[in-house]
């Protein structure tokens, strides 16, 4: 007797509905991903599965991908009724490891088939290319306004800068607290998220603008510059923190240059506490790895 074979199952990207405000959780958590996908397009940044989990309050990040599969599959649909292609915008969220969309993204690639049998250099090729779209495409706020999404709300900076903490910034001196935990970091670099290497530290590192970073770790052709905030640290201190990682990350950069360096660089926010979850935001947006709880159980980024 035959034995009926099972048909292939279709993935979930594939099946997912469409955005609905008020259908199933995966498709209101869609409708709620897409301002935040439209606002790293505008910033030019990927973000990480474990980071727009987070940023929507979902425990699980593997869980998204029913909730980008139902955004691919709402982008069809509207660029079938205006007869142009939209880019895939949830190319952006990508893995952490690999640097990809995971495997369900396939099913948005120009060719689904090829996408899946690439090898892993090809793809990358492929993600490129279709990210410089999803940056340069112009028409975004029409998108929001046809899947009838608000954009994601701003961040006010001058709001959240009261001018006493203006005054502060730049005044000199460091609490004992920051000292400290500068100190540990240092000489605990898994506290970073650095690990599997031999890394040596170097704190309070000057770079030729003037600008001074808490602690920059190096190994072989690798370097890490590591911002901290001890636990004492406000919420305008830790934005302000925030920004410095990106001119640090800039600084790297422009140093090797110059240098005519071949280095892996990166900036890594390491904190003694917790981000607020208003700043959380900011910090996926301007594509910060922030450690937290860094004494107690940090987590690799």
């Amino acid at each position: 007797m035959s034995v009926p074979s099972r048909r292939p199952k279709t993935p979930a990207a594939k099946a997912a509905k469409p955005i609905d405000a008020t259908g199933e959780l995966y498709q209101r958590r869609a409708f709620e991903a897409v301002p935040i996908l439209v606002r790293q397009a505008r910033a030019a940044c990927p973000i990480y599965y474990s980071d727009i989990a987070r940023e929507l309050g979902m425990p699980n990040p593997r869980n998204m991908d029913h909730v980008l599969g139902s955004i691919g599959n709402s982008l069809r649909r509207i660029g079938t009724l205006w007869n142009r292609q939209i880019p895939p915008v949830q190319a952006l969220v990508i893995n952490k490891h690999t640097k990809l969309p995971g495997a369900g993204f396939a099913e948005f690639a120009p060719n689904a088939a090829d996408f899946r049998k690439a090898p892993r250099r090809i793809k990358r090729e492929i993600v490129d290319s279709l990210l410089a779209q999803i940056y340069a495409y112009p028409d975004w706020d029409d998108v929001l306004d046809a899947l009838a999404v608000s954009p994601a709300e701003p961040f006010d900076l001058e709001r959240s800068i009261p001018s006493s903490a203006r005054r502060a910034f730049g005044s000199g001196g460091e609490s004992a607290d920051h000292r400290e935990f500068k100190e540990f970091v240092a000489a605990h670099p898994q506290n970073a998220g650095l690990i599997r290497r031999r890394w040596t530290s170097q704190v309070e590192y000057c770079f030729p603008s003037g600008d001074t970073v808490d602690v920059v770790f190096t190994a072989a052709n690798e370097c890490v510059a590591v911002e901290v905030k001890a636990r004492i640290s406000g919420d305008a201190d830790l934005l302000r923190g925030l920004f410095q990682c990106v001119k640090y990350q800039a600084l790297l950069d422009s140093c090797d240059a110059v240098e005519q360096r071949r280095r892996n660089t990166r900036t890594v926010y390491v904190l003694e506490g917790r981000l607020p979850p208003a700043l959380r935001r900011v910090a996926n947006t301007l594509g910060v790895t922030v450690v937290e709880n860094a004494r107690s159980s940090p987590k690799t980024p």
